[in-house]
């Protein structure tokens, strides 16, 4: 009876240790949609691909167009509008800080390619 006690105690803490150290798998994509969101974007596509070391996750590597000759590296993981699909390299992107929509520059004009979509919802809308 006391082996039974202590196998039940062990799996009700070992499972609330996990619960405790380990961040929800729920808002793995509204932590994503937030770093996504925070992104400042104006530059030129210069690699597109996907990262087969890790987990095959669509990677674009944009040069800014800053000046200062820096290189945003985006993974694109659960990402669900397409957005990888779309882009291509050379391409020139901008998207503003705290905000999801995605611009390509054509023919001197800014064309909306889409709005970044990694599956996030937000709590206040579970309780609809």
């Amino acid at each position: 009876m006391k082996k039974i006690i202590y196998i039940v105690l062990f799996l009700v803490l070992f499972f609330g240790l996990i619960k405790v150290f380990l961040p929800g798998l729920n808002d793995s994509p509204c932590i994503l949609t937030d770093n996504f969101n925070k992104l400042d974007i104006n530059g030129i596509v210069i690699k597109k691909y996907i990262d087969s070391d890790q987990h095959s996750y669509p990677i674009l590597k944009i040069r800014s167009n800053n000046g200062l000759d820096t290189v945003l590296t985006i993974n694109l993981v659960l990402e669900k509008s397409g957005l990888f699909e779309r882009i291509n390299p050379l391409d020139t992107l901008y998207k503003h800080k705290d905000s999801n929509e995605i611009y390509i520059q054509q023919d001197n004009r800014l064309r909306l390619i889409g709005k970044a979509d990694f599956g996030c919802v937000e709590k206040s809308e579970l309780k609809k």
